[in-house]
């Protein structure tokens, strides 16, 4: 009995911090100790040279006096391999602390991970794909996932 309880409890804190629009769904899922934030889309959208969002910038606040461990990861899919860079920002900056290296230009799904830790207190966290050349057949981000998960250290 104690296990169907939590599991419906589970289910409705993600039922209940769920928003969607026609472009994103975002689920978050709060446990002692971890923040889970996940989005994803298959409406397509047109790629820009230059930044396009792939998901919405999330807050999240490292409530851990000693700081979060953060890990990133994202999966997309254009229509065509255009040449991309798919970047993980935290606070409007690089996640990584180094510029994003450019995405394998011969396929057009693109995997990418990281982990980083940040001090405590509030953040924004959001992934980005840089179009640098486009293939000139109307590129476009066709489906998308993002995946952060934000421990906290003790």
């Amino acid at each position: 009995m104690r296990l169907s309880r939590l599991a419906l409890g589970l289910t409705l804190a993600c039922v209940a911090s769920t928003a969607a629009d026609a472009a994103n769904t975002t689920v978050r899922f709060f446990a002692p100790h971890t923040i889970v934030i996940t989005s994803y889309s298959t409406d397509q959208r047109g790629l820009v040279v230059g930044p396009n969002r792939v998901d919405y910038q999330h807050k999240f606040n490292c409530a851990s006096t000693i700081g979060c461990t953060v890990i990133m990861s994202s999966a997309t899919t254009t229509n065509t391999s255009p040449t991309t860079k798919t970047c993980f920002l935290i606070d409007s900056g690089s996640a990584v602390g180094v510029p994003c290296a450019v995405d394998n230009p011969n396929s057009p799904n693109i995997v990418k991970r990281a982990v980083v830790e940040v001090l405590p207190g509030q953040h924004t966290i959001q992934t980005v794909m840089q179009l640098i050349t486009g293939t000139g057949n109307g590129d476009e981000l066709t489906a998308w996932e993002t995946d952060y998960t934000i421990y906290a250290l003790h």
